[in-house]
């Protein structure tokens, strides 16, 4: 048992279990065309024509014309009588009169008809004797009636007794008027026309032909922004001299490139280095370790882009300390002091085991084109027992632009289209329903 205000209303039919909900049948409905207007407050259903057919749409649906409807049992439809409301003056006029019509081919008998409106305040007409020839009309004023119906109000054609329901309008502060005399549409009478034809003249030139009603949000953007580029990884090849004795190489050894010759200089992938226990990446080339200070280590990327480099990072694992360089240039150091390197300088502190450790400079000398890595490793003592190098490069461009903030948009807008062959006046125009506007004259 439910109610609904207004007429309207949602209805469904589902089925639970353990796992899921499931829709059987639903139905959204109306009191306003398509559907049946007659079933909000008359005392009538609101009946499918048959179980068979689509649940969900208007034209399958009728009142009852069983008072109550028939609740448990099959829907019938009885044949109406062929009188219909066809016209009414605006409820704000001085004298309301209503326009019954005889849409048959056949008089229509007039005994006991009952009219009444869904304002249950309002007093109930009973027709007279008397009867409606085939195509003709019956006006009936707000005297006779005993009431004068309000905005909105509908009013109720019953049989005798109320035992049927015959028809059903809706009335308006607006003069109302089927398009079509007996049963089309409502629709506005150009020229009140009670007791003859209906007048309506429809301009279908202008048609609604497109609506934007729920603009996508603006998307927040722009800002700071970063992309990575890799450009060397742990398993990179490098060059390295491991011979360079107590003394070390000359200052300067990072400023040029060194050729392989098996004797002072090799090759080999990264990690490498001596080292007993396991890192987060393999040792892929094992050394020798004497009792020198400094190791060294170089090798090339390659950068094909023409963009600015922001930033270098260099995500290592050194045993024990390091000073890198860039393109012979200076960058950063690892667990050495400050001042002056030289090939005996310890690195302070050591460390136990090469851990992951990552080193970030801004606006690093990147060449376009081919790039060289030099690295010379330190040991925290001549006795060290274990050293390591392995490295992974990235550069990294920051882009920094217009900052666009995330926003909701309220456009709106609805296109009209004249698909007619001549310009139409649209003075005394208006747009009603979700939204209100009245065209400029001229328009």
């Amino acid at each position: 048992s439910f109610r609904t205000a207004n007429g309207t209303g949602s209805v469904g039919v589902a089925t639970d279990d353990l796992t899921a909900r499931r829709i059987m049948d639903e139905l959204d409905y109306s009191d306003t065309y398509p559907w049946p207007i007659g079933a909000d407050g008359s005392g009538f259903s609101l009946a499918k024509q048959d179980p068979f057919l689509a649940t969900h749409e208007a034209t399958r649906w009728r009142v009852s014309t069983q008072t109550n409807g028939t609740p448990g049992a099959a829907n019938t439809f009885t044949a109406l009588p062929t009188i219909t409301f066809n016209e009414a003056s605006s409820t704000e006029a001085l004298d309301f009169q209503i326009e019954l019509f005889n849409h048959g081919d056949s008089p229509i008998t007039l005994d006991n008809l009952v009219i009444a409106s869904s304002n249950t305040l309002s007093p109930e007409y009973t027709l007279p004797v008397g009867s409606l020839a085939a195509g003709n009309y019956l006006v009936i004023d707000a005297a006779t009636l005993g009431f004068t119906p309000s905005d909105n109000n509908r009013l109720f054609l019953y049989s005798a007794g109320k035992a049927t329901l015959i028809d059903t309008m809706r009335v308006d502060n607006n003069p109302v008027a089927r398009i079509s005399d007996g049963l089309g549409r409502w629709g506005r009478p150009t020229t009140l026309t009670l007791g003859t034809a209906n007048i309506i003249a429809i301009n279908d030139g202008i048609v609604i032909n497109e609506i934007f009603y729920n603009a996508k949000a603006q998307v927040e953007s722009g800002g700071i922004t970063s992309t990575d580029i890799p450009v060397l990884d742990f398993d990179s090849n490098w060059r390295y001299n491991l011979n360079a004795g107590a003394s070390g190489l000359p200052a300067g050894w990072e400023d040029t490139a060194h050729a392989v010759d098996n004797i002072n200089w090799a090759e080999g992938p990264g990690l490498l280095g001596v080292e007993n226990n396991a890192l987060g990446e393999p040792i892929l080339t094992t050394m020798t370790k004497t009792t020198q200070i400094t190791y060294y280590f170089e090798t090339e990327f390659t950068y094909n882009g023409t963009d600015p480099i922001s930033e270098i990072q260099i995500q290592h694992y050194i045993d024990d300390g390091a000073v890198f360089y860039l393109n012979g240039e200076y960058l950063d150091r690892y667990n050495m002091g400050d001042g002056l390197v030289t090939p005996t300088t310890l690195a302070n502190p050591g460390v136990g085991n090469a851990s992951l450790q990552n080193l970030i400079v801004s606006s690093p000398n990147i060449l376009q084109g081919s790039n060289r890595l030099s690295v010379e490793v330190h040991q925290v003592g001549s006795g060290s027992s274990d050293f390591v190098l392995g490295a992974n490069v990235i550069l990294r461009k920051v882009i920094e632009t217009d900052y666009t903030p995330y926003l909701e948009r309220d456009e709106e807008w609805i296109e009209l289209y004249n698909r007619s062959a001549s310009p139409i006046d649209l003075t005394d125009w208006e747009l009603d329903g979700g939204i209100s506007y009245k065209f400029p004259d001229g328009t």
